[in-house]
């Protein structure tokens, strides 16, 4: 490709002041991850005013939702990678021909996972809980495949505008998407303005309504940033840099969820609806950490990649450092706010004594690992954006079993008067170990070779 190619919407921005450009770049994505967290705290409440068998069903069906976005969400963090190494290089067809091949393999893979409809009783009742649970949860997984498609076909768009750092384009999309969920799962589950009354299953339809309006909106947005050229684009790329990168990323993300999964719907459920419940509000919490920071460690991936597409790897580490400062001071101060208003915070979701005295005692493991989850949040990212998915991958898979799936299970079986908190005890242990592994990975490693 012709580096004399260089349309204006493919400029890469100035990178003189790396704090400055990591904050443009990353203000827009924190602000579609704290609209998604605001989404998801008001489904929660919503829901929660429902009863404890809907707040407690939720989380299982979402979590599996999760794992199937997660997977494709990964596999799409390529697109990023791949679109900033060609930015940094003076290649702006290469960025195009990536951005528009992630479209496709998002509708494609999106729509395949419907076929997962007819085994979803299955799933859950592999699962244990009580008839009541088990029945909400079915119902939820199967209308929310039909989101699975439009959301993947979002992401790749706004992973194709993050890579050339255009994130305020990206915003707009998502933020649309959220207002819209809000307002669907609200009129769904209430039957308000006009709508029927479903309940339950109306917060499923809301989020795919929702969905599909985002990823239209991503789409126009796609095409009108670059108008001239997108729809004439006849550019061929081979797809194999995108799965070879791609495929142990989406991998890693599927079993990070998954891991997860498990800790709720099989460990942390066998222990009752109360601490199935508790663990529904502290994911959120742990989201309007998790998320925000997410943000800025997917400008340092884009700044990394950039970086590393013009061979500058000393500029990649200082970027990686200066993100790390800053999302450890987030989620720093985030888990010091968990912990002073861990009372209120539970009383706000939940007016049950059960589900609020579980929740209290919980919240202060999910206040201590913050620091460790900040390191685990900026190094993957680093390594992504160094296109290092495989290591990450494996390393991940060997954690999820080794310290969370049999750890936890070992906490039940021998310590089974810890309930819940043993099981979170484990997840601390889990996430301090993935920090730790990435920062080896990153320091010693990645950049040795770049």
């Amino acid at each position: 490709m012709a580096k004399s190619d260089k349309a204006e919407p493919f400029a890469p921005l100035p990178s003189t002041n790396l704090h400055l450009k990591m904050l443009i770049l990353a203000a827009p994505i924190i602000a579609t991850q704290y609209s998604l967290v605001l989404m998801q705290f008001i489904d929660a409440w919503m829901l929660g005013t429902i009863g404890s068998n809907e707040l407690a069903a939720v989380t299982p069906a979402g979590l599996l939702i999760q794992v199937l976005v997660s997977f494709g969400a990964g596999f799409l963090t390529a697109v990023v990678t791949l679109v900033a190494n060609a930015l940094g290089r003076g290649e702006p067809l290469v960025c195009r021909s990536y951005g528009k091949q992630g479209v496709l393999i998002a509708a494609v893979g999106g729509t395949g996972c419907i076929a997962l409809w007819p085994v979803a009783p299955s799933i859950f009742q592999a699962m244990g809980h009580s008839p009541a649970v088990m029945k909400f949860e079915t119902v939820y997984f199967q209308v929310s495949l039909i989101s699975v498609a439009p959301q993947l076909i979002a992401i790749a768009a706004a992973n194709f505008f993050i890579g050339i750092q255009r994130t305020g384009v990206a915003m707009i999309g998502s933020i649309c998407g959220m207002v819209a969920n809000v307002v669907c799962n609200y009129a769904l589950i209430f039957g308000a303005f006009g709508f029927p009354k479903l309940g339950f299953v109306g917060a499923a339809w809301g989020t795919v309504a929702a969905s599909c309006l985002q990823a239209i909106i991503m789409l126009v947005l796609m095409v009108v940033w670059d108008r001239k050229q997108f729809c004439r684009d006849t550019s061929k790329l081979s797809w194999r840099p995108i799965t070879t990168m791609g495929l142990p990323a989406a991998i890693q993300g599927a079993i990070d969820i998954l891991s997860w999964g498990v800790v709720l719907t099989m460990l942390i459920g066998s222990f009752g609806t109360a601490h199935l419940a508790a663990a529904t509000i502290l994911i959120r919490c742990m989201q309007i950490s998790f998320l925000p920071s997410d943000g800025l460690a997917a400008a340092l991936q884009t700044m990394v990649g950039e970086s590393l597409g013009r061979k500058r790897a000393p500029e990649a580490r200082n970027i990686t450092n200066i993100g790390l400062r800053l999302i450890v001071g987030y989620m720093v101060g985030m888990g010091v706010a968990f912990y002073f208003l861990r009372t209120h915070i539970m009383h706000f979701f939940s007016d049950d004594p059960a589900v609020v005295e579980v929740g209290i005692k919980a919240m202060v493991f999910v206040s201590f690992f913050q620091l460790f989850d900040a390191f685990n949040v900026t190094f993957i990212n680093a390594l992504h954006g160094a296109g290092d998915t495989l290591w990450p991958m494996l390393m991940n898979a060997f954690l999820s079993v080794a310290i969370l799936w049999l750890g936890g299970s070992a906490v039940i079986h021998f310590q089974p008067h810890l309930a819940s908190y043993g099981v979170w005890l484990v997840a601390s242990i889990y996430i301090f170990a993935q920090g730790a592994c990435f920062y080896v990975r990153w320091h010693s490693q990645v950049l040795r070779h770049c």
